[in-house]
């Protein structure tokens, strides 16, 4: 069961049908024999949906993967908080109301920021390390929807597990990456340096890691089948690399943060 919101240009069925299409070459209609697509908002009272329909869907449902949120960056905080904070809850009251587990698809960037020079460590046993956000919508409802449900947990409401995902990057096995690619922050960052081809020097010692959509999505499938007591697990490339050496450093030249704002 997948629940796809629909909008004043496509039905639900069809936005999934052509996702499904953009992504996967070998798309066959065929998969509508195994895939139900529900038309509703995790937003949401009720996911969208009738009553009737929101209790007939807890009836069957095992196991719930909530991946879905405003993963802009940037934008207005009501709007954010509604989409991972609210929708968030709804999909507690779903995991509560159906008995199904949750997994709860959150971010490393929980972790917030912290000073070069105090620098702090996220494990996988934290949540609150009093880390800064900087007024990042994006880092401050995701780390408010992940207390949402550790909240949860803690009361023995639900049971739940949730996986914090590095930057999610490409398919490994050919390529292919979201349709919305400049709503990811890091890509966003990393066309901006190749069209004005300049790189604020402030990016010479930041390292990321660069993880395979399909890798992080096969990690959380084989955690969700191991009957772990562990609540958190951390979704990343182990290798971490230097951002200037992902870039042709002959394309652009390193100026200061001041004259790149400026720019």
């Amino acid at each position: 069961y997948c629940l796809v919101r629909h909008n004043e240009k496509s039905t639900s069925f069809n936005r999934m049908r052509n996702t499904l299409k953009n992504y996967y070459k070998n798309f066959n209609d065929k998969w509508f024999n195994k895939i139900e697509v529900i038309d509703g908002d995790f937003s949401k009272e009720f996911l969208g949906m009738s009553k009737d329909d929101y209790y007939s869907l807890c009836s069957v449902i095992t196991t719930i993967v909530h991946c879905g949120a405003n993963v802009k960056h940037y934008g207005k905080y009501e709007d954010f908080y509604q989409t991972n904070v609210v929708g968030t809850e709804n999909m507690i009251k779903l995991a509560y109301d159906s008995k199904a587990k949750l997994a709860h698809i959150s971010t490393l960037s929980v972790g917030g920021f912290s000073d070069i020079n105090s620098s702090k460590v996220l494990t996988e046993k934290d949540i609150s390390i009093d880390q800064k956000f900087n007024n990042n919508v994006y880092m401050i409802t995701k780390y408010e929807a992940e207390c949402k449900v550790l909240d949860a947990i803690s009361k023995g409401w639900i049971l739940a597990k949730i996986f914090r995902m590095g930057n999610i990057m490409p398919r490994y096995s050919d390529g292919c990456f979201q349709k919305n690619k400049y709503d990811n922050a890091f890509l966003s960052r990393m066309q901006t340096i190749l069209n004005l081809k300049i790189c604020p020097d402030i990016y010479l010692n930041m390292h990321i890691d660069l993880t395979p959509v399909d890798d992080a999505s096969r990690a959380v499938v084989k955690l969700l089948k191991y009957n772990s007591s562990r609540t958190i697990h951390h979704i990343f490339n182990k290798y971490i690399v230097n951002i200037f050496n992902i870039l042709d450093k002959s394309n652009f030249k390193v100026v200061s943060t001041d004259e790149a704002i400026k720019v």
